[in-house]
């Protein structure tokens, strides 16, 4: 039996595969276990309940930020975080790394729960997890894990991190140098209205 390489949740594992007329077909019972694995690591399965107490929690999190009550926004987003709930995760972690309504900046918690949205798809979080792999704030550096991120939030259409996949891919940052794939994703960036984007294509001649 065959055996290929398939990637899930950034690692690769060797599955058997069948071929038919040169398509590859996993089993039946192959695709349930890779269905499976495609959704661990991604948060807590929230019931109904727990979604309508986070998103309450969420929303009040926002108005009371608004208002300037940054200690009572912080208490309500690490309950809806607590809970699973991304945005506020998303949110938290802004607050914890810009010393927002918190006891202090703290980059390293900031990084835990950029994590926990990110793995959730959370296109921002993962662009900030990204940059903060990229600079070692909070994580160790590690450019190979920034790329992996910042790849991750572009891909959803997130301009900062179409930018930034765009220069690690003309500077050779975390990822072999690519011009194709610079110019690619800075003019991503551009049509979204990224001026850096727009500059670098311009200076760099892509």
């Amino acid at each position: 039996m065959q055996l290929e390489p398939i990637e899930i949740q950034g690692k690769i594992a060797m599955y058997p595969l069948i071929r038919l007329n040169h398509l590859h077909l996993i089993t039946p019972l192959l695709l349930l276990i890779l269905s499976l694995l495609s959704c661990a690591g991604k948060g807590p399965q929230l019931s109904p309940e727990q979604i309508t107490q986070a998103k309450q929690l969420y929303e009040e999190g926002q108005r009371l930020y608004q208002g300037g009550y940054f200690i009572q926004a912080s208490q309500a987003f690490r309950q809806a975080a607590e809970i699973g709930y991304p945005e506020s995760q998303f949110q938290l972690a802004q607050m914890l790394y810009n010393g927002e309504g918190v006891y202090q900046r703290d980059s390293t918690e900031a990084a835990k729960w950029y994590q926990k949205a990110a793995e959730q798809g959370q296109a921002a979080a993962q662009y900030y997890l990204g940059a903060l792999y990229k600079v070692g704030s909070g994580v160790s550096k590690d450019l190979i894990q920034a790329q992996y991120w910042f790849d991750k939030s572009a891909q959803q259409g997130y301009r900062d991190a179409q930018l930034s996949l765009g220069v690690n891919y003309f500077k050779g940052e975390g990822v072999n140098k690519d011009l194709q794939k610079a110019k690619y994703w800075l003019t991503q960036a551009a049509q979204q209205g990224s001026e850096e984007a727009a500059t670098a294509l311009r200076e760099w001649g892509l």
